[in-house]
């Protein structure tokens, strides 16, 4: 490997690093240098995993796997054992985010209004927007392929007839020379062929049978009559002429509309772009983009950008980005930025940063830094540092800094540092440092150190009073006492 590779220097953490060659590619082979296991269980190195996987987003695919064993990988996973920079992270972001898009739906932005419009018939290009038609007030069409006014005939799959419009993919398609395949009785096709299931432009290498696999889909079909292999095989077989001879140029590109990535089953990595509302299952990573709507059920990794609504399940790990709402339920971890409001119920590690509003149910353990309101219910573990206001109630341990507003209930142990304005009720333990005031109501034991004003309850404070009283009356009548003794 060149000096200028991605290497480990063993400093990773959560990787497990090894000194074993690269299975993914053979010239990879010095067993000194330190790789990485992926989860499949194959070894690779960063520099290596980031070329692979830039092949497989080149190819059109929406999933990273395995060449050795199909296993799929999490970008998640890529992300960190590739060593990706933040530029190759936008790359693949957006890739991932384009392949994806084209198995699902297949949009573009109006010319017109800049609205996302989704195209019915792949095999239209005149395609109607509804907004401009009623902005304008009569219709408004565009050519799909030249994002044009429409001019011309409609409808027509080739072109519109705006100058130079034309689709690249389509003049390969049309213009290719033909190929011989000598073990097909040296039957002639077109040398391109756009793949029956996705639409991804492939050739074929004139070697061995006529079928092919797609590098996108993995669908296998005939390159002769364009049928899928099981269909090409009713007829004829591998090396044998098709029944219906030689399928003619391709003049459209089929459209690659695979539902199952729209709602998805258990294993499956979802990423998708603007508008779309993204429900996963088990075992899913979802990666989301402004204005989505994301719901997950368990074990799912969720990461969110700006104006996302992520509501999750158990065991799910979620991290957001500004202007996030985010609801968790048992067993979450949830990390947020500024401006997230975050509610969690019982068993989360919620840690929020400036400007954040934390409300905890039970068995929360709750971080907040400047400028946070933090309320907490039992057995919460409150932490706050300047300018917070905490709410506790019974069973919390509450540590405060300078210019917190504390109050507390039954059960709590309060620390109080300079500042401090520290409300107690029964049963509390309060330490306070220099210049608090510390009010405290009956059954508390109050422990102050210098410049420290101390109010007591009147069980406190007129008991001790009256105590006082009752000494001094008592001595005043035994020296009177005695005097009348001694003194008669």
């Amino acid at each position: 490997m060149s000096s200028h590779e991605k290497r480990y220097d063993g400093s990773e953490n959560d990787i497990i690093l090894v000194r074993k060659c690269c299975d993914i590619d053979p010239y990879d082979d010095d067993p000194g240098v330190l790789r990485a296991r992926l989860s499949c269980g194959h070894i690779t190195g960063p520099q290596t995993l980031t070329d692979y996987c830039r092949i497989q987003l080149d190819q059109g695919k929406a999933e990273l796997r395995c060449p050795k064993c199909e296993k799929q990988w999490s970008y998640t996973e890529v992300r960190l054992l590739a060593k990706l920079t933040p530029e190759e992270q936008q790359y693949f972001e957006e890739r991932l985010a384009n392949n994806a898009t084209r198995k699902t739906v297949d949009i573009k932005n109006c010319p017109g209004c800049d609205w996302i419009i989704e195209r019915s018939d792949s095999s239209n290009l005149s395609v109607r927007c509804t907004i401009c038609s009623v902005n304008k007030g009569k219709t408004f069409e565009f050519c799909w392929q030249c994002l044009r006014k429409w001019k011309g005939p409609r409808p027509r799959s080739d072109r519109c007839d705006n100058d130079d419009c034309s689709n690249r993919e389509l003049d390969l398609l049309r213009d290719c020379a033909n190929i011989t395949l000598p073990s097909v009785k040296n039957i002639e096709c077109p040398a391109v062929r756009a793949c029956p299931t996705c639409g991804l432009l492939l050739n074929h290498n004139t070697e061995q049978c006529k079928n092919i696999v797609c590098s996108r889909c993995n669908k296998e079909f005939c390159f002769v009559c364009l049928k899928l292999t099981p269909d090409c095989l009713k007829t004829s077989s591998y090396y044998k002429p098709c029944s219906d001879g030689v399928a003619p140029r391709q003049t459209s590109i089929p459209l690659w509309r695979d539902k199952q990535h729209i709602t998805s089953t258990s294993n499956h990595n979802i990423t998708s772009t603007s508008n779309h509302n993204i429900t996963g299952s088990s075992n899913h990573n979802i990666t989301g983009t402004p204005n989505h709507n994301i719901t997950g059920t368990p074990n799912h990794n969720i990461t969110g950008t700006p104006n996302h609504n992520i509501t999750g399940t158990p065991n799910h790990n979620i991290t957001g980005s500004p202007n996030h709402n985010i609801t968790g339920t048992p067993n979450h971890n949830i990390t947020g930025t500024p401006n997230h409001n975050i509610t969690g119920t019982p068993n989360h590690n919620i840690t929020g940063t400036p400007n954040h509003n934390i409300t905890g149910t039970p068995n929360h353990n709750i971080t907040g830094t400047p400028n946070h309101n933090i309320t907490g219910t039992p057995n919460h573990n409150i932490t706050g540092t300047p300018n917070h206001n905490i709410t506790g109630t019974p069973n919390h341990n509450i540590t405060g800094s300078p210019n917190h507003n504390i109050t507390g209930t039954p059960n709590h142990n309060i620390t109080g540092t300079p500042n401090h304005n520290i409300t107690g009720t029964p049963n509390h333990n309060i330490t306070g440092s220099p210049n608090h005031n510390i009010t405290g109501t009956p059954n508390h034991n109050i422990t102050g150190s210098p410049n420290h004003n101390i109010t007591g309850s009147f069980d406190e404070i007129t008991l001790q009073s009256i105590s006082l009283l009752i000494c001094c009356i008592c001595f005043v009548l035994v020296a009177r006492l005695v005097h009348l003794i001694y003194f008669k």
